[in-house]
């Protein structure tokens, strides 16, 4: 068929038109058939997340090694040579990074290429209620109830990040760094200068004589070592809507199950150590799954239910439940 016929389909299908309405074109040979029209529309959709996939498996490396996290204790740390060193201000652990290095029960997946493709998952809960003209006790309001979520890449290359806690996580309070943990002159100076910086910007903001005057040198922008790829557009794949309720918890275990085949494995077996069978080693690379503070608790009560497993996947392990920045900031300013 000519493109000028999908076209004209395409725009059929966006309007939600009849199928009288394609029945007339198509014999007008103006579009095509219904069937065929959406038979088109699936055809287009088809490779929606091949991007993702395509991260997915740059993730999975099967000539590098994987370091196990969970196993790292206090009473093991001495078989490494490890060295306390001071945090720095060009660190990349956040709180929700160290959460997951101290809780995950999975073994992360290193990788040593040039360009990282990590990502995270995004996902929150997408509600419509359709109210009737006039309600009565056969007719009552319909609720529509989805979850929608997609894929955005890494912007800051991870890959030199180890996967092993640090030293200093298991320490007990009388050894720790205090020098590390407690806020230095320096981080006294930076906090002062970022609260000038704000400053400034509200009093150009809302009155005329500093914005006629400083308009100009106001600071926009507080730089960091990462602004040029904070700079950068997100890339972000949408991975479409399910037809799932988060807040009932089989239908949430039911989503994590289709989001984690995202998750990039490594298949492997193993022999248990008691029964001596074969069972699944799968090794993931944990990812996280990002949402308010609703969704996160859904996904940890989900995984909750799903502990005694068989696998990693049936196990949900892959999936790391954090706050979105947004969401973050708005508890944070809650308490």
């Amino acid at each position: 068929m000519s493109l000028f016929q999908k076209l004209i389909s395409m725009i059929l299908y966006t309007g939600h038109t009849g199928t009288k309405v394609y029945d007339q074109l198509s014999k007008l040979m103006f579009c095509l058939g219904k069937t065929a029209s959406y038979n088109w529309v699936t055809l287009l959709g088809s490779n929606y997340d091949a991007t993702v996939r395509s991260w997915m498996m740059d993730l999975v490396a099967p000539d590098t090694e994987v370091s196990t996290v969970n196993n790292a204790t206090a009473s093991n740390l001495d078989e490494h040579d490890y060295a306390i060193e001071s945090e720095s201000d060009d660190d990349l652990e956040s709180e929700s990074d160290n959460e997951s290095m101290k809780s995950s029960t999975d073994n992360n997946i290193n990788t040593d290429t040039n360009k990282w493709n990590g990502f995270k998952l995004v996902g929150d809960n997408l509600d419509k209620n359709i109210k009737r003209r006039h309600t009565r006790i056969d007719q009552q309001t319909i609720s529509f109830h989805g979850f929608h979520y997609y894929a955005v890449r890494d912007r800051v290359n991870l890959s030199t990040l180890s996967d092993i806690p640090k030293p200093s996580f298991f320490l007990p309070v009388s050894q720790l760094p205090i020098n590390s943990l407690f806020p230095s002159r320096a981080d006294d100076q930076t906090l002062e200068y970022n609260f000038a910086v704000h400053i400034s910007r509200v009093l150009v903001e809302e009155l005329a004589y500093f914005s006629n005057t400083f308009d100009q040198v106001v600071t926009r922008h507080i730089g960091h070592p990462y602004s040029k790829e904070m700079a950068q557009k997100s890339d972000i794949v949408p991975l479409g809507i399910m037809n799932k309720n988060e807040n009932m918890t089989e239908e949430m275990i039911e989503i994590l199950e289709e989001v984690h085949k995202y998750v990039p494995t490594r298949q492997k077996t193993v022999a248990d150590d008691k029964s001596g069978r074969i069972v699944s080693g799968d090794l993931c690379h944990t990812l996280l799954i990002g949402g308010d503070q609703l969704t996160r608790k859904r996904i940890k009560s989900a995984r909750d239910m799903r502990r005694n497993g068989k696998t990693p996947h049936s196990q949900l392990t892959g999936l790391m439940p954090v706050c979105e920045d947004w969401h973050t900031k708005g508890i944070f300013l809650e308490v």
